[in-house]
């Protein structure tokens, strides 16, 4: 799919710079056609989601602000989670992300945050290293 959509941009891209007698409407459309492949570009998955609850440490070293805390998946992929977490912070940021029932260890990175009423945080976190800390195909 997403190899789809990335050559319909392509072809857009291709049209919009060597076609010459296109009328506004023709630009607008082509204008279109990139601004939502790019969205739907954006929104695609890189592979499966599961959702499973399995316990893990998270660890931030930042200088200045260290913490720790032990809390929870809600959803895994081969390449992240969506966790629970009861400290502030930052998009881009480094964790280490501690397996707690295997003891493996992952570095990752803030990919997103959002605010839960109870006062903690849900936060997306994508692997930089390459350790597969989950079982999903």
């Amino acid at each position: 799919m997403q190899q789809f959509v990335e050559e319909s941009a392509r072809q857009a891209t291709h049209i919009a710079h060597t076609v010459d007698d296109l009328d506004n409407l023709q630009r607008a459309r082509l204008l279109d056609i990139l601004l939502w492949a790019g969205e739907l570009i954006r929104r695609l998955r890189r592979g499966p989601r599961k959702a499973a609850i399995v316990p893990i440490q998270l660890r931030s070293e930042t200088p200045g602000r260290p913490w720790e805390e032990e809390t929870k998946t809600r959803m895994l992929s081969r390449h992240g989670a969506l966790v629970e977490c009861h400290h502030p912070v930052q998009v881009g940021e480094n964790l280490k992300v501690l397996r707690l029932d295997t003891r493996q260890e992952a570095q990752a990175r803030v990919a997103w945050q959002r605010r839960k009423g109870s006062g903690g945080s849900e936060i997306g976190i994508e692997f930089t290293s390459s350790v597969e800390l989950w079982d999903v195909d």
